[in-house]
């Protein structure tokens, strides 16, 4: 069934295109034809904006109280998100254990049972968090890649960009593209974290077994990204180009939300430059210059300025 629509769609399209540029190729022949096409078109739209000005009044307003109900309810959720990430950071950074330096950085071995994680936090002073579960659990070689790993997390000072992306993406949390560039930059930046461990010297296989044992084990009780991160997309897709099969990855396009952010947009930019009827009358100037009194009736003054309209185009060519 999809393939028959999709084939219908195909042909219906080819068509139209070859009408265009019949239409075109000879336009001379076909003026009166589109004269007439456009002053249909014309008469079309002077009706709709004639009987829908005081729709277009209301729809602005709506619009205009919609988009700040929804942009107060992303501060709002994202500054409290903020507040909780900022409150789970200081709680860890109270934890007690071993400490070292690696490569200029604060390496900290926490003891608590059954936590096998290995991440980074802090903004502008960071620190690398590994538990003593999964420290005890790695040799020697797996040890010095995720060090190498969230070295480079550290370095970047990337747990401060994640918390911008996702403070930006909870208050934008309305526009369906904002969530996939945010997925995109968390595989963005732990992507180059590993491409960052393979600079150093580790085999990617090393780095590969050490993804795998802690993903293994990893429950997150933070929200903070991992060394291992429980996204199992991620997961996998790190896990494919570190074994060497990144040519059978595919870049995946969000149709969907591209689609339905292209017309939020469309609608916030045609709400914001659609004038009503009223506005004309109020401001009494219309298309660079046409002005109008008050005698007139509103389809006489929707056709005036229609008239003039066309009037200053076929002047300006």
């Amino acid at each position: 069934m999809a393939n028959k629509i999709f084939m219908f769609g195909y042909f219906l399209g080819i068509t139209a295109v070859y009408l265009i540029v019949e239409l075109l190729l000879n336009i001379e022949s076909n003026s009166d034809l589109i004269l007439s096409i456009f002053k249909h078109l014309f008469d079309c739209c002077s009706a709709l904006f004639d009987k829908f000005s005081l729709f277009l009044l209301i729809e602005k307003v709506v619009f205009a109280y919609g988009v700040s109900a929804f942009f107060s309810a992303g501060i709002l959720d994202a500054t409290y998100n903020l507040i909780g990430t900022l409150r789970n950071v200081r709680k860890i950074k109270l934890l007690a254990g071993r400490k070292f330096i690696h490569h200029g950085i604060p390496v900290r071995i926490i003891d608590i049972k059954g936590l096998y994680l290995a991440f980074t936090t802090g903004f502008f002073k960071t620190e690398i968090f590994v538990s003593k579960d999964l420290w005890n659990s790695l040799d020697e070689d797996e040890k010095k890649s995720v060090l190498f790993h969230e070295l480079c997390h550290a370095k970047r000072r990337d747990p401060l960009r994640i918390l911008i992306m996702k403070f930006l993406t909870d208050i934008f949390f309305f526009i369906p593209v904002f969530k996939w560039l945010k997925l995109k930059f968390e595989e963005f930046i732990e992507k180059s974290a590993d491409d960052s461990v393979i600079s150093a010297g580790v085999d990617p296989l090393i780095l590969a077994s050490a993804l795998i044992k802690v993903s293994r084990k990893n429950r997150s009780l933070f929200p903070i990204p991992s060394f291992a991160d429980v996204n199992p997309n991620l997961l996998t897709s790190r896990l494919i180009r570190l074994i060497g099969l990144s040519g059978n990855l595919k870049f995946k396009i969000p149709v969907k939300r591209l689609f339905m952010t292209a017309i939020m947009f469309i609608v916030l930019i045609s709400s914001a430059f659609v004038a009503p009827e009223h506005t004309v009358k109020k401001n009494g100037v219309c298309c660079s210059g046409f002005r109008i009194t008050s005698s007139l009736t509103n389809s006489l003054v929707i056709e005036e300025c229609r008239k003039h309209c066309i009037a200053h185009r076929m002047r300006g060519k």
